[in-house]
């Protein structure tokens, strides 16, 4: 009697000609569903008889497997063929540039130990504060123009504050040559690297910042408390009040005001 397990059943055309054009059987379904173990190397073809690129690999019982018919001149049977992970999408978020301008946490003399203490400050507040990028004091010096400290190509970057607030849509902006590059001082303040509103903190007497600069960002020629290292001497001041940054306001070197930090480069 005739094993009903090699009876043929109707099957596509094109899984029948996958197995040499001779049906497929119960056992055959069976053998499918139930294969032998994947030899390595193997050759893999696909549902049309054409030949795949590769050879089966040995696989792991962790490992996901999909079937596909393999035949030879014996037996068509289902191979287990590692499946393919589905393509992940990565979302890039545009990072946008920016320059954050921060206020020491304690106000200065204009005696600082000169341009180099102002600037060993801020990069030890900024790196107590966590922040990543580098940050150089808001001042011109005898060998320093406040201008040329943000480089050339980060020059049309946006000014904002520690929180992200914009002060200036860009470094270049500062110094249009009228003493009164200005900001909303009230609604987008300065603050300190400790988080503290300059103009509404007690500690700092008085609302104005040091930069012994021209309205263009170049040194002053004398008003710049010979170069942050005398306090009997003058130097150039703008009152924070009033939203500007660089006004020229003669300040006694004695008076302790608020001494900004740029930042000059991030990651």
């Amino acid at each position: 009697m005739r094993d009903p397990w090699d009876s043929q059943l109707p099957v596509p055309s094109n899984v029948e000609a996958a197995c040499g054009g001779r049906g497929v059987t119960p056992r055959l379904i069976q053998a499918a569903k139930d294969p032998p173990p994947a030899q390595p190397g193997a050759v893999i073809w696909d549902l049309q008889g054409r030949r795949l690129q590769g050879r089966a690999q040995r696989l792991s019982s962790q490992q996901p497997a999909e079937l596909w018919p393999t035949c030879s001149s014996r037996l068509c049977f289902g191979e287990r063929r590692a499946a393919l992970p589905p393509p992940r999408l990565f979302l890039l978020t545009p990072l946008l540039s920016q320059l954050r301008l921060v206020a020491l946490n304690f106000p200065l003399p204009g005696n600082m130990n000169g341009l180099s203490g102002a600037d060993l400050q801020c990069h030890r507040q900024s790196q107590e504060a966590q922040l990543s990028g580098t940050f150089r004091a808001f001042l011109s010096s005898p060998t320093q123009n406040l201008v040329s400290i943000v480089r050339r190509t980060d020059r049309a970057l946006p000014v904002v504050n520690l929180k992200g607030q914009l002060l200036a849509k860009t470094w270049n902006s500062l110094f249009g040559g009228d003493g009164a590059a200005r900001f909303n001082s009230l609604r987008f303040p300065i603050y300190t690297f400790d988080g503290r509103n300059v103009l509404t903190d007690p500690s700092w007497a008085h609302k104005a910042i040091w930069h012994g600069s021209s309205p263009r960002g170049h040194r002053a020629p004398k008003e710049d408390c010979q170069g942050w290292r005398a306090s009997l001497a003058e130097g150039f001041a703008s009152p924070l009040a009033e939203g500007k940054l660089l006004a020229e306001q003669l300040r006694d070197c004695s008076n302790s005001l608020v001494v900004l930090c740029m930042e000059i480069s991030f990651p």
